[in-house]
């Protein structure tokens, strides 16, 4: 899979399967980033 900007990909003629429109994250700002989860949110 390649990411790459819509009129990019239009100008190399690429197939284009599907695009993103938004992106969002969200952070509970009590651990050490945003890759590292927080506990306390994720039990259910």
């Amino acid at each position: 899979m390649l990411l790459k900007r819509l009129s990019a990909a239009e100008a190399d003629g690429d197939r284009i399967h599907g695009v993103i429109r938004a992106s969002a994250i969200n952070h509970g700002g009590k651990t050490n980033g945003y890759t590292v989860p927080n506990p306390g949110a994720q039990r259910s």
